[in-house]
């Protein structure tokens, strides 16, 4: 769990790719928690962006800047060291990025409304690449201890029908059309 707040300062990101025909996101779920009092103050004002990768790092400026402040958090029940780990959930316009290729992804919140805590990203495990930095203008250096971590995120993207539907989809259509055709006789 590293902080990134931009109260602390202190800023994380970790890279991702897209695989071909699932190059879209509709979404961002990540999870995190308050400390060292656990005694998170509302609204949130969370910020997620999106940067371009160069050699292995974000480079220093995002192409993409969300201010998507309150989502809304839900408690997952989980406790880490005295503090509840919670999970966001934001919806974004569709984000089309080319496939096979790394991106980096920051998700930061600003914590000034709550004078005893710091918001800190959750991570999956430390077997990752992310990166941290301490101000916005500062180049991303790869987190330590311990060497690069796997933060908890996933971007999520629009529905796609499974085959069987479209199928029966297509035979309703088809159905119409042929009523349709028996009533203009």
């Amino acid at each position: 769990i590293f902080v990134s707040d931009t109260v602390f300062p202190g800023f994380v990101s970790d890279d991702f790719s897209f695989a071909p025909g699932a190059n879209v996101s509709t979404g961002v779920r990540w999870t995190g928690l308050y400390a060292f009092t656990n005694t998170p103050t509302q609204p949130d004002n969370f910020t997620i962006q999106i940067f371009a990768d160069v050699g292995g790092s974000p480079v220093v400026t995002p192409f993409l800047s969300l201010s998507v402040g309150s989502v809304g958090r839900t408690d997952t029940g989980i406790d880490i060291g005295g503090a509840d780990l919670f999970e966001y959930t934001a919806n974004v316009a569709p984000l089309a990025l080319a496939p096979n290729t790394a991106f980096w992804l920051s998700v930061f919140n600003n914590t000034a409304a709550d004078t005893d805590d710091n918001w800190y990203w959750a991570m999956q495990d430390a077997l990752g690449n992310s990166h941290a930095r301490e101000t916005p203008a500062d180049p991303w250096m790869l987190q330590v201890p311990p060497v690069g971590n796997r933060q908890d995120f996933q971007l999520t993207g629009p529905a796609i029908p499974e085959p069987s539907i479209l199928a029966l989809l297509a035979m309703g259509v088809i159905g119409l059309l042929g009523c349709r055709r028996k009533r203009a006789r």
